[in-house]
């Protein structure tokens, strides 16, 4: 059985990816890097590499290679992702083409005769432990702020497994859209996080523009996203983002702790709901219990700029 990690370079920060994953588990069991992405992306590799052998997938485009990548993975083996939505997407995907078997959100990896994988759950109360039987094994990680201090291997041995340049696909383009802004929720100051208190499109039109007034981005809880108000990007809780801005602010969110884990990190937490008995009301450092399209309007009509 060997343990490998895979860089999807198009998902985010390359150097970002291998710290978090060198901080739940040790660096000495990984056998290969796999590297998807272009040669600048397999240099940052190179630069912070702990493992000797590198396999390089060179794709100089950001599509969705789940079809081209399945057919080098090693039916025994478990392979490790970073943390964030489309390392998440990308373990699941894999584990349904392969016929494996998906894990996300891992806190720690222990690698011994056999894999046992960690996960907290229930705002962290919980502990969880893992055997997955079914190979091959795909895990994302969850986020870490950690500092490490490392030593690359000077001297990696670079395979090149694959090489996916000028693709081209057979669809026809019948509309063009605008396509959003990808979220990034990581590094956002302010964030208006939307719950089941907002139904409807018309709702979320009128958050989006007070979302817009303050300079803030917009996130979602998970029956926010499962209706499809929002798309998996926006997924705040244990099984989206671990977000941490100066200031959150719920709107109709009830406050469980599988979404508490998800904003506690945040500076200043303010929500307005009009049931006082939801629990994110105590979490909270300010709260205004009021409908929030009357306090929403109410904002959007004051001529002076929101701060």
């Amino acid at each position: 059985m060997n343990v490998n990690i895979l860089l999807n370079g198009y998902s985010g920060d390359i150097n970002k990816q291998l710290l978090e994953i060198y901080t739940k588990v040790d660096s000495r069991a990984i056998k290969n890097i796999v590297v998807i992405g272009t040669k600048q992306m397999l240099e940052a590799t190179k630069k912070i590499s702990l493992c000797k052998n590198i396999l390089w997938c060179e794709l100089d485009q950001d599509i969705d290679a789940v079809a081209f990548i399945a057919q080098y993975i090693e039916k025994d083996a478990v392979y490790i992702c970073g943390y964030g939505i489309d390392n998440h997407m990308l373990a699941a995907k894999l584990g349904v083409k392969t016929k494996g078997s998906t894990l996300n959100l891992v806190n720690e990896i222990e690698v011994n005769n056999r894999v046992t994988l960690y996960k907290n759950m229930y705002g962290g109360n919980i502990r969880g432990k893992y055997v997955l039987d079914k190979y091959p094994v795909f895990v994302s990680v969850t986020y870490s702020n950690s500092e490490l201090e490392i030593k690359p291997i000077a001297d990696v041995i670079v395979d090149k497994l694959c090489e996916i340049t000028n693709y081209k696909n057979d669809i026809n383009v019948v509309k063009k859209i605008k396509i959003p802004e990808k979220y990034d929720l990581l590094n956002a100051e302010k964030i208006v996080l939307i719950g089941n208190g907002v139904k409807t499109q018309n709702e979320l039109v009128l958050i989006q523009a007070f979302a817009k007034k303050i300079n803030a981005q917009i996130a979602g809880t998970r029956p926010v996203v499962l209706r499809g108000l929002l798309p998996l990007e926006a997924l705040v809780g244990v099984s989206g983002n671990i977000i941490r801005p100066k200031l959150c602010i719920t709107i109709g969110v009830s406050g469980l702790p599988a979404l508490y884990e998800g904003i506690e990190k945040s500076e200043m937490i303010v929500s307005i709901n009009n049931d006082m008995n939801a629990p994110i009301i105590k979490k909270s450092d300010k709260y205004i219990c009021e409908d929030f399209k009357k306090i929403i309007k109410l904002i959007m009509e004051e001529n002076n700029d929101v701060k």
